[in-house]
């Protein structure tokens, strides 16, 4: 997500198995996107690391010191590019659903907004003196 004119993500480290089957669409996906996402994304730092006999994750680093982990065991291509794109467009904190919405017995005495209320639309006039 951008904010404030930056994305949160720092960081984005892919391990991966080498051989292992649970690791074949990761690497899949390396041949085919990853210099072309690296290339699109140049304020991200994107790091590759091959581990041995350990399902492929993906971990993401954000710049106010968050991390989160996602792991892609057997996943398919797709769900890979939407896990990727999902750690780009957060900002690291867990997401929560709000519960409930907020309902009010009695209404703003603001009143609600009217276009026409603004002041650049309403021409002023001078009261003689």
């Amino acid at each position: 997500m951008c904010s404030k004119g930056y994305y949160f993500l720092d960081k984005l480290t892919i391990r991966y198995c080498r051989n292992g089957g649970s690791s074949a669409a990761i690497r899949e996906w390396m041949q085919k996107n990853l210099i072309n996402f690296a290339s699109s994304n140049p304020q991200l730092k994107v790091v590759t690391t091959p581990v041995n006999n350990r399902h492929p994750i993906l971990i993401g680093e954000y710049k106010n010191g968050l991390t989160r982990q996602i792991c892609v065991k057997n996943a398919s291509q797709r769900d890979i590019w939407e896990h990727i794109q999902e750690l780009r467009q957060t900002n690291g904190h867990k997401v929560t659903k709000v519960s409930q919405e907020v309902f009010t017995k009695c209404d703003s005495f603001q009143g609600k907004f009217d276009d026409y209320l603004r002041v650049s639309s309403i021409q002023m006039k001078q009261v003689p003196q």
